[in-house]
């Protein structure tokens, strides 16, 4: 998806009024670059738990996706996002985030997040991005909205995974010290 693309979105989510699937409760729409920007400020606000979470040596991504929604909901208490939303063929695959998924009038982002593990190679780590890319943009086709868009969010902090991402997909944008964010929209 192009800038003006993404733009034409974010104007779409701004300028639509906000209605429920269900018509139980108003949920508000959200933009992609509000998203993005959310995204930023949190991870610079908490460097250190990220750094932190990191450097467990262990997988971390399920935790980022938990604090990303709880940020979001404090930021807009009724903010259109969902974690884990089905969608894909089989049942326990599921999107980490969904932006817009209850609003009718505005398209679903699906977001694959990836964070990067402490033990793997930099080319290792944006393998699976690659796949994550893949990934959304299979649920985004099989969704019942036709206008879903998919978004791939990188979390790195390594040099070797930042230094990868140069062969792989470009510099990422740089969020406070360590931290780099990588951002492809399909």
């Amino acid at each position: 998806m192009s800038e003006h693309d993404e733009r034409m979105l974010d104007e779409d989510s701004s300028s639509s009024s906000s209605s429920s699937s269900s018509g139980s409760q108003s949920l508000n729409p959200i933009k992609i670059s509000d998203f993005k920007h959310l995204l930023e400020t949190w991870l610079a606000t908490n460097h250190d738990r990220v750094d932190g979470a990191y450097e467990s040596g262990k997988g971390w991504e399920i935790w980022l996706h938990v604090e990303l929604h709880l940020a979001v909901k404090a930021h807009d208490s009724k903010a259109d996002i969902e974690r884990e939303l089905p969608g894909y063929g089989t049942p326990s695959m599921r999107a980490d985030l969904a932006l817009n998924s209850n609003v009718d009038t505005v398209p679903t982002c699906v977001i694959e997040i990836k964070t990067e593990l402490k033990s793997e190679a930099g080319n290792v780590f944006w393998q699976r991005v690659g796949k994550d890319v893949d990934k959304g943009m299979d649920i985004s086709s099989k969704l019942k909205k036709k206008n879903a868009t998919p978004l791939a969010v990188a979390i790195l902090l390594s040099k070797g995974a930042w230094d990868a991402s140069a062969s792989e997909v470009g510099a990422p944008k740089a969020i406070g010290k360590y931290i780099g964010c990588y951002y492809s929209i399909g």
